[in-house]
C-alpha cells in the first residue's frame, strides 16, 4: 500500500514507523520541515516538503492520513490538502482528534465544490461516523 502521511509527532511518527516496518510505502510530511524530515527517513519513509505533495507521488487510489492537532492545523491541513480531491480515486482520513462534527461539516464543503464524498453530512451525523471527503 502507498499512503501519504501528514504529522510526525508522537502518535503519526509511531504509525508511520509500523507502516513502512510493514512493508508500506509512506511518504510523510511535517510541518518542523527539517525535524519532519529526519523523523520520516528515522520511521523508514520518504520526506515531502509540502503536505499536498505527500500523496501526488503515488499513483491513484491515493490515501493521505492526518494526524495533526484539532483546531487550525487540521483545518490548513485539510484546505491545503482540498485540491487532491480534483483527482480520481483520493481519500484524506483525519486521524487526529477533531470533532467528527468537524469532519462532516467538511465533507458537506467538498460536496458542494462537487467532489465525492463517502457519506453524506446527515448520514454522518445520524451515525456518529466520521467519514473523509474523497473523488
Amino acid at each position: 500500500m502507498q499512503l501519504g502521511f501528514v504529522g510526525l509527532g508522537k502518535m503519526g511518527l509511531n504509525m508511520v514507523t509500523r507502516l513502512a516496518r510493514g512493508g508500506h510505502h509512506v511518504v510523510a510530511f511535517d510541518r518542523s520541515a527539517g525535524c519532519g524530515r529526519q523523523r520520516a527517513q528515522a520511521a523508514g519513509a520518504a520526506a515531502s516538503r509540502r503536505s499536498s505533495a505527500a500523496s501526488r507521488r503515488s499513483p491513484p487510489p491515493r490515501a493521505v492520513w492526518v494526524m495533526v492537532p484539532a483546531g487550525d492545523a487540521t483545518e490548513s491541513t485539510v484546505a491545503a490538502l482540498g485540491a487532491l480531491l480534483v483527482a480520481p480515486a483520493t481519500s484524506i482520513i483525519d486521524g487526529g482528534n477533531t470533532n467528527f462534527h468537524d469532519d462532516v461539516r467538511r465533507a458537506a464543503d467538498a460536496g458542494r465544490q462537487g467532489h465525492r464524498t463517502t457519506s453524506t453530512p446527515a448520514r454522518a451525523a445520524a451515525s456518529g461516523a466520521s467519514r473523509k471527503a474523497t473523488a
